[in-house]
């Protein structure tokens, strides 16, 4: 059962194995039918400041939400 008014969001840096763990969540969530937006970004040259960078990231995908849509962040390495 699809649930189209769900869409995860996520972001992982190209460093370590983040890359392995975002492609496990792209899966999870395709074998459940639930929209995903994961994307790569630029490392910011620390794991605090990789942290820091989700506040931004969700602000961004709020602003482009569609009407009746609901965005939920997951880490990368949740799965």
């Amino acid at each position: 059962m699809a649930n189209n008014n769900i869409k995860i969001v996520c972001f992982y840096t190209p460093n370590g194995n983040y890359s392995d763990m975002a492609n496990r969540l792209k899966k999870s969530c395709d074998a459940l039918h639930i929209p995903t937006d994961i994307t790569q970004a630029n490392d910011l040259g620390s794991w605090v400041k990789n942290c820091g960078y989700k506040s931004e990231f969700i602000r961004s995908k709020l602003a482009n939400i569609e009407d009746g849509e609901s965005i939920l962040w997951i880490d990368s390495d949740a799965v």
